[in-house]
Formats: C-alpha cells, sequence, structure tokens
C-alpha cells in the first residue's frame, strides 16, 4: 500500500531531516570531497525547511511520504525565477531538486508518488515545462 504524499508540516521535520542525513551520507560514501556535509548539518537542514514550511520562501515546495505517522520519503521542488533576459511570458519552469529521496524501507511506487504530486503541485502554481537537477 503506497504511503499518503502530502505537503510537508512542522511535525515532520525529524523525519524529513533523517532522510537527507541518510541520503547525505550516501553520497558522501560515493566521494567524500564533493558531498561532504556540514558538521551543524541537521540543524540548517530543519531550519531551511522550516523556513519554507512557514512560508518564508515562496515558490518552494517540500512534499512528504507518510506511512501510519512515519516518514518514508520526501521531495523538494522550487519554482525558478524567469532573468529578465528571456521572454517570461509562459511563466517560470518548476525544478525538482535532487534532495528527493525515499526510504530503504519505503514501499514500491513511492519515489513515483512523490514525484507526481510535486509535478502536480508545479503545474499548478503555474509551471509551464519542468526541470530535473
Amino acid at each position: 500500500m503506497l504511503p499518503t504524499i502530502r505537503p510537508a508540516t512542522r511535525h515532520d521535520l525529524t523525519g524529513i531531516v533523517a532522510l537527507l542525513m541518510q541520503d547525505a551520507e550516501q553520497r558522501r560514501s560515493s566521494d567524500s570531497l564533493l558531498w561532504r556535509p556540514v558538521v551543524d548539518a541537521p540543524v540548517r537542514i530543519g531550519k531551511a525547511v522550516d523556513a519554507v514550511i512557514n512560508g518564508a520562501s515562496a515558490g518552494e515546495l517540500w512534499f512528504v511520504a507518510d506511512q501510519a505517522g512515519r516518514i518514508v520519503g520526501v521531495a523538494h521542488a522550487m519554482m525558478v525565477p524567469v532573468p529578465p533576459i528571456y521572454d517570461g511570458a509562459a511563466g517560470p519552469p518548476g525544478l525538482f531538486l535532487d534532495d528527493c529521496v525515499p526510504s530503504a524501507d519505503a514501499p514500491a511506487g513511492t519515489a513515483e508518488a512523490l514525484l507526481a504530486a510535486t509535478e502536480a503541485a508545479l503545474r499548478k502554481a503555474g509551471a509551464p515545462t519542468l526541470i530535473a537537477s
């Protein structure tokens, strides 16, 4: 059974931070120079996500996959401002950021469900095109 996909809330911060730190450790193990987390990474992640959830950063989206009250996936996306040199009449593109992570024990299809919900939210926000980082 797929988890519920929904916008993140403050109550999800602990689960989001845990998943993003697990992802950071996996990246670090593949290239410790490029993917070296800062010492206070969990605190920084918590503050950054909390700011978005509380509306301090317009255009950013965080979604979680919630399975019986446990966060088993997270997705992050944003609307990308169109620089003034380009014709932005079509609207800003939506960007899937690389901190989209299912837990190791997430049900099959969790990542796809997160991406579909995030894509729908970006489209609803006016993104005519989507980009993945």
